[in-house]
């Protein structure tokens, strides 16, 4: 009766259907309004009128994937109201598939509980983080909040409750992409709580091609890289474990930064003015336009490491000053989170209302023993064809050998590699600097998925 309610009262003050990702793409068209579960039989309910309906359901949480993977043509579920919070008596933790990360963090920590390793962003949901496979960065401990995972209960497409347990369901269901049920809620092995040591420091990219790197990740406990190809350089931020009791109270803004209006009211102009300097072929305005986006790459990876004009410190304890290395619990040392809404004056880079910076995401994953290639590969295209990465360079990211069906780590060490294209203020009409560049880079990493 209350969804009747709820559906009638959108369509009197002209609610629209339609969503987006946290950004303001893809954009979603469903047929029917958003769904609030709050109980198990409330998602047992909807998905049996899709059924009787002959329509479609989808489930998400923050909606920080940013591929119509969040789409649907049916009925669209929020899953926040799913939000209940259990440690159980042998130190496993069951959480409702709506509870953020971070919120699941703070709950075991008030009780002495950890997660092994986390995604490295702490406001996505626990259901989403592990349908998506989200992952940290570790071979030495498991990179994802999926592979932690020893139960799940869902509702499948026949709108019947299901207990997935028996490894070989599990290792089709950690990594699911939102194809074989609505996750109503997840169980996961804890450990005691920990602290961890982060250090940001700046290396030679040749790490990347004698074998350096990959040492480094057989023996780290969480390890991430920012490449910086037109700088030779890379930010490597590196965190070791160490016991609860370490004095330090420190935590990050890695990975989604925190900016000010006033830092994106001077970037987001400047960015699009430059991108379109760069986009003049044959020009020597197109060249003054790459230089500028260098400078941009040398400017933000300086972010990374040291205490940085109008950027948030990488490691503190205060919010202002640097503390590199710094010591703080595991969770707010690698899972930074960002104020998505709000008059605070520090919010997340896309959500300053009329100065948000909108950013293409792109990801894949290839064997931790092509990084070689792959960087050779990179300095080939970057070599015939102006390429540059301003925001935060190439990320790269480790991850062990998994037997998670639909991992990107499946079967084998892995790095996943990631890098950010701005948008212009209007892409449809104005490409990206380096857009040709991007692309070509992008079959690259397609085929080295595929070896």
């Amino acid at each position: 009766m209350h969804f009747s309610i709820l559906i009638h009262f959108c369509s009197f003050f002209r609610v629209t259907k339609e969503y987006s990702s946290y950004r303001r793409i893809p954009l979603c068209s469903p047929s029917h309004y958003f769904r609030y579960p709050k109980t198990l039989s409330d998602v047992v309910d909807i998905v049996k009128e899709a059924i009787s309906t002959g329509t479609t359901v989808k489930a998400f949480g923050s909606r920080h994937s940013q591929t119509d993977i969040i789409c649907t043509e049916g009925i669209p579920v929020e899953t926040f109201g799913l939000n209940w919070k259990q440690l159980n008596g042998d130190d496993t933790a069951t959480f409702g598939s709506g509870v953020s990360l971070r919120e699941a963090t703070e709950f075991l920590r008030l009780r002495g509980r950890a997660f092994r390793m986390t995604p490295q962003y702490g406001n996505i949901t626990v259901g989403g983080a592990v349908g998506t496979g989200a992952h940290g960065s570790s071979i030495k401990y498991n990179a994802s909040l999926s592979s932690q995972v020893i139960a799940m209960t869902i509702v499948d497409g026949l709108g019947q409750v299901r207990e997935i347990r028996r490894q070989d369901d599990l290792n089709a269901f950690r990594v699911h992409l939102g194809l074989l049920g609505f996750i109503v809620s997840v169980t996961f092995e804890t450990v005691p709580l920990y602290k961890m040591r982060g250090w940001a420091y700046v290396v030679d990219q040749s790490v990347l091609t004698d074998g350096t790197v990959n040492v480094w990740a057989q023996q780290t406990d969480q390890m991430t890289m920012y490449w910086f190809p037109s700088v030779g350089k890379i930010v490597v931020l590196n965190w070791t474990i160490v016991d609860v009791k370490t004095p330090g109270n420190a935590f990050t803004y890695d990975h989604v930064p925190s900016t000010s209006q006033l830092f994106n009211t001077l970037l987001n102009p400047t960015s699009d003015y430059v991108q379109g300097l760069a986009n003049r072929a044959c020009s020597s305005l197109a060249a003054v336009g790459y230089s500028t986006l260098r400078v941009f790459e040398k400017y933000f990876m300086s972010t990374l490491h040291k205490q940085t004009q109008l950027f948030v410190p990488i490691f503190t304890e205060d919010g202002d000053t640097v503390t590199n290395p710094a010591v703080g619990y595991y969770d707010l040392m690698t899972a930074p989170t960002c104020r998505e809404n709000g008059s605070q004056q520090l919010k997340c880079l896309w959500s300053h209302q009329g100065f948000n910076l909108t950013i293409l995401d792109n990801e894949y994953s290839v064997a931790l023993a092509d990084i070689p290639r792959l960087v050779r590969r990179f300095q080939d295209v970057s070599n015939k064809v102006p390429t540059a990465f301003p925001f935060q360079g190439v990320i790269m990211r480790i991850a062990g050998a998994s037997d998670i069906y639909l991992s990107g780590s499946y079967g084998r060490d892995s790095v996943h590699v990631e890098f950010f294209l701005p948008n212009r203020n209007y892409p449809n009409i104005d490409s990206g600097a380096s857009l040709a560049g991007f692309q070509l880079i992008r079959h690259i990493m397609v085929r080295l998925c595929l070896i």
